[in-house]
């Protein structure tokens, strides 16, 4: 829209994000993590990107 700031790119919003632990989880393979997000639907593409991530590596 004309006249309207950009939204800012997903890695630049603060107070979103995944947090990784870094305690050992029970099973010795998965990771223990939380997402944070603004909204359900911010948690969702959080959480959608970080699974990516993982799985790509």
């Amino acid at each position: 829209m004309p006249g309207c700031a950009p939204r800012a790119p997903r890695s630049a919003r603060i107070g979103e994000g995944v947090v990784l632990y870094a305690d050992t989880p029970p099973d010795d393979r998965s990771w223990r993590y939380a997402v944070i997000g603004m909204s359900a639907g911010d948690v969702g593409e959080q959480e959608a990107v970080f699974a990516e991530v993982f799985a790509s590596g």
